[in-house]
């Protein structure tokens, strides 16, 4: 018997662990294969539900992961929208006048409508997008309902409830005002319960919860002076109270819920992305650089610094004449392919995991030699980067081998070099660049060898 019980315990366990699996599982690969149009869905739902905050949070959320472009205008103009809509909801009205701005900007001559939702109750959406007609609509229904509610306050219960009466039958014939609408049943369970009509006033109060939430008011109207406010809501027609389950229903009830949190939590802060993990950063980065200098008609000295350590310092002389001296002047003319004396070096560094700087310097470039007619001397480098290790700590999945920016600061124009002996034949050029290392996107890989090329010349005529 013993072992019987036995069995049967270990294969309850054995189910039990199951279902949390399954839960995890379902909503790790739910949340990381979720689309911005999914997203965008999640926050209409949310929207619609009056759930202004959560739909608010993930409407930031893809405006800061949806890159704006000509593909995705139309996409974010509909997500500025919301998110305009979703704040003037809460009251956060400079940043909604703001997002609205934005919409309009993206959407361009596009109508600016969601499909199922209806905007038209929301005075600072109507006064960025709406036709004179709506806002001389939309200015109609508000005097109507400040005049009830000067009534209700001058103690005039009779002329409000008459005039209220008259706004609940325009909004029949009318789609949206859905916020207006709320703030009018409002104050219409309010007038009735002046006049001693609990029942109406409870079914009044209970349309506003239901659009406005529990707990909103209007100005001046005190919620806590309002006896039937705090009355319970009839449950809809139709629908029953919950009857006590049995033992094995509420028992998968509870390993089902434990489940969702089980995967929620997993999700939240142990999955590779979990989106309240820290982002994870590189802690060191080591790069090779390759560089082949070459030239003609030149002799200078050379120096490069990584990283405020110097890595070269020497003479060198390039005798090898311009092949074409006429061409001098021409900009399009590239000479370094024709240079056949080079030197090459290759430095390996190891970095902060964030940056690494590099100087470069022409120090006394001179003519190697000068004669009549026109002269000119040519200075080329080429740099490559590559990626040989690096190293990611702590937060989000390692999102592999990091790009490097910042390569084109190295390019080599005339503006980096400055006269030291006059007239134009010798000079210290110089260059500077910051490079930083960034995490790839999402999807991509970053490039394995980073190249940039440098020229210049200086022309000098007899």
């Amino acid at each position: 018997m013993s072992e019987i019980k036995g069995y049967s315990i270990c294969k309850f366990l054995a189910i039990v662990l199951s279902i949390l699996i399954a839960g995890q599982i379902h909503f790790a690969f739910s949340a990381q294969e979720e689309t911005p149009e999914a997203k965008f869905k999640a926050a209409v739902a949310e929207y619609t539900n009056g759930n202004y905050g959560s739909a608010r949070t993930i409407l930031i959320g893809l405006t800061q992961a949806v890159e704006e472009n000509e593909q995705n205008k139309i996409f974010l103009g509909n997500t500025y929208l919301l998110l305009g809509a979703s704040e003037e909801m809460l009251k956060e009205n400079e940043a909604a006048s703001a997002h609205y701005l934005k919409a309009k900007e993206l959407l361009g001559e596009r109508e600016a409508v969601i499909e199922g939702l209806s905007f038209s109750s929301l005075s600072l959406y109507l006064g960025v997008f709406a036709t004179e007609q709506a806002r001389d609509e939309a200015a109609a229904l508000n005097a109507q309902f400040e005049e009830a509610k000067k009534k209700f306050f001058a103690e005039d219960y009779e002329g409000a409830l008459l005039d209220l009466e008259k706004l609940i039958s325009t909004f029949a014939a009318l789609e949206g005002w859905e916020i207006l609408k709320g703030e009018t049943y409002l104050l219409l369970g309010a007038t009735y319960e002046k006049l001693k009509y609990k029942e109406l006033a409870v079914k009044y109060y209970c349309k506003a919860k239901e659009i406005l939430g529990v707990g909103k008011t209007i100005a001046g109207l005190e919620l806590k002076k309002l006896k039937y406010y705090k009355e319970e809501c009839r449950p809809v027609a139709g629908q029953t109270g919950a009857k006590k389950g049995s033992f094995l229903g509420k028992a998968l009830g509870f390993l089902l819920a434990a489940g969702v949190i089980g995967g929620a939590v997993w999700y939240l802060f142990f999955s590779p992305n979990a989106p309240l993990k820290p982002k994870g950063a590189y802690t060191s980065i080591t790069v090779k650089v390759d560089v082949t200098f070459k030239g003609l008609n030149s002799k200078t000295y050379h120096t490069v610094d990584l990283n405020s350590v110097n890595k070269l310092n020497e003479h060198v002389d390039y005798p090898q004449p311009v092949p074409d001296p006429s061409k001098c002047t021409d900009p399009n003319t590239d000479f370094c392919p024709t240079a056949n004396l080079s030197q090459s070096y290759s430095w390996t560094v190891e970095t902060d995991g964030k940056t690494l700087d590099i100087v470069q310097k022409y120090i006394d470039w001179e003519f190697y030699s000068f004669g009549g007619g026109t002269n000119c001397k040519i200075l080329c480098a080429s740099y490559n980067f590559s990626i040989v290790s690096y190293k990611w700590e702590s937060g989000k999945k390692d999102p592999g081998s990091p790009a490097v920016e910042g390569i084109d600061q190295l390019e080599l124009e005339d503006a980096d070099c400055i006269v030291t002996t006059p007239p134009n034949l010798i000079h210290t050029c110089t260059t500077t660049a910051h490079l930083t290392f960034k995490a790839p996107a999402a999807g991509q890989q970053a490039q394995k060898v980073y190249s940039v090329e440098q020229s210049t010349g200086r022309t000098v005529r007899n």
